[in-house]
């Protein structure tokens, strides 16, 4: 080599070694659903399951609502959270409003939830900031495995638990029981509480953008439970399908934020019906459903605990949607 060259060839590789690391380089996003799919992947300790959340009768509330046919009727439900950016469906929509989760159109889908509470506890458990509203909608998003957007909202609302079920290898939401280990990957345990009003949507990858969605009519016979999972499995780890997502089928959503303390297993999820009916309770701003910190005033009365109260932006009623789904 020429001494000119040879003077020049420890930059040259030191060049190629940092092209090559950036290459290399993932973002957190991406590396979050390769983390999920390598935990659903490994075999868990006991507690991941035994910290499910399991929604039983002290979850039920019992409520008279429309039934869809002009009368009313009696119903147990749980409520249920989810953010949405779909909000136009909700604009004047008052307490009990009936809506369908969109089962027809091209846009069907599930609805992706969690238990009323459970996402505030998390908030106060982690010490997350509440500075301003895309702050603490950000962390809600990268809780819930969603990539960071403007535009989310908290909706509440009930639903009857015959149309939710929770989206994992063991999907009862009356327990928490581990699913079979076999060894090597983990397989299905207790299908048989997927009730037969459930209706699962998952994503088809036939265009190589996963911008198809395939209708399980029902978890019995060809169209299994064992199918949709597998199905929405086959979307949520394919990189380049346009559906990629950090699903980990063990029951809890996936945190992709960096920090260690966030990373990893975050809420307990549940899965409502396409076709199921369920009922308005609100849409509120994500800093308006996580109150700010309260603020501990010495009045003569004595110590009061002031919180922001919590205010309903109300969005247009719509009897059949179609709901967001993990992007």
């Amino acid at each position: 080599m020429p001494p000119t060259l040879r003077r020049f060839a420890p930059l040259a590789v030191a060049l190629w070694l940092l092209g090559l690391g950036a290459a290399l380089a993932i973002d957190p996003y991406t590396a979050g659903i390769l983390d999920a799919q390598a935990a659903r992947s490994t075999q868990q300790a006991d507690t991941v399951f035994d910290d499910l959340r399991v929604v039983g009768v002290g979850d039920l509330r019992q409520l008279t609502v429309d039934d869809g046919a002009g009368g009313t009727k009696t119903i147990d439900a749980v409520n249920l959270i989810t953010l949405t950016s779909y909000t136009t469906p909700y604009n004047g929509a008052t307490y009990l409003q009936r809506y369908v989760v969109d089962a027809t159109s091209t846009y069907k889908a599930n609805l992706w939830t969690t238990v009323e509470g459970d996402l505030k506890h998390y908030f106060n458990d982690h010490n997350l900031p509440a500075t301003d509203n895309q702050t603490v909608a950000n962390s809600m998003l990268e809780a819930l495995g969603m990539q960071d957007a403007t535009g989310y909202q908290v909706l509440s609302l009930w639903v009857e638990p015959r149309y939710v079920t929770r989206p994992s290898f063991s999907p009862d939401i009356l327990g928490h029981a581990a699913p079979t280990w076999t060894g090597t990957a983990y397989t299905f345990t207790g299908t048989d509480a997927v009730t037969a009003d459930f209706i699962g949507i998952a994503p088809v990858n036939t265009d190589g953008k996963g911008q198809y969605y395939r209708p399980f009519d029902s978890f019995t016979g060809p169209s299994k439970y064992e199918d949709w999972l597998t199905a929405w499995s086959a979307a949520s780890y394919n990189l380049n399908g346009g559906r990629s997502f950090p699903y980990t089928g063990l029951g809890w959503t996936w945190n992709w934020n960096t920090d260690p303390g966030l990373n990893g297993f975050a809420l307990s999820e549940f899965l409502v019906s396409a076709g199921a009916e369920y009922y308005f309770n609100s849409l509120q701003q994500p800093i308006v459903y996580i109150p700010e910190p309260g603020l501990l005033l010495w009045l003569p009365a004595g110590l009061f605990l002031l919180r922001r109260r919590p205010q309903t932006i109300h969005s247009p009623p719509c009897d059949l949607i179609s709901i967001h789904t993990p992007n």
